[in-house]
């Protein structure tokens, strides 16, 4: 990808998790509270073409921890973790998935290496 793309993935996924942490243990600090980012299955494992999004992904999941570690240390009762979901039916998959002529074989790809079977609703999560 391009140094362009690479920024604005991670200036969407990184930037925006550091912010509401940032934010959110500044009105937590003082009362209890539970910060929760949402990370990505890519945050374990590479992604062929999204170099981007599973860097910002595992970035994410490292952050969570400094997180957790740092709260601990300056004793502010809040907890933060990270939800690591599988591959999941959103608008970014609905433009890999554009072609109507490869769709159904591409999403049927997909869900192979999925134990259900198939792609995750972002209700689920």
């Amino acid at each position: 990808c391009s140094l362009e793309d690479w920024k604005k993935v991670l200036a969407i996924n990184l930037d925006g998790v550091f912010l509401g942490c940032k934010y959110g243990i500044e009105l937590m600090k003082k009362q209890c509270g539970s910060i929760v980012n949402v990370g990505s299955r890519s945050a374990f494992v590479g992604v062929p073409g999204a170099a981007a999004y599973a860097s910002s992904k595992a970035a994410i999941r490292n952050h969570t921890k400094s997180v957790a570690l740092y709260c601990a240390a300056q004793n502010y009762p809040i907890r933060c973790n990270c939800v690591h979901p599988g591959p999941t039916l959103t608008p970014i998959w609905e433009k890999m998935l554009s072609d109507p002529d490869t769709r159904t074989k591409a999403i049927e790809s997909v869900e192979q290496a999925i134990p259900l079977k198939r792609l995750g609703k972002s209700e689920e999560i």
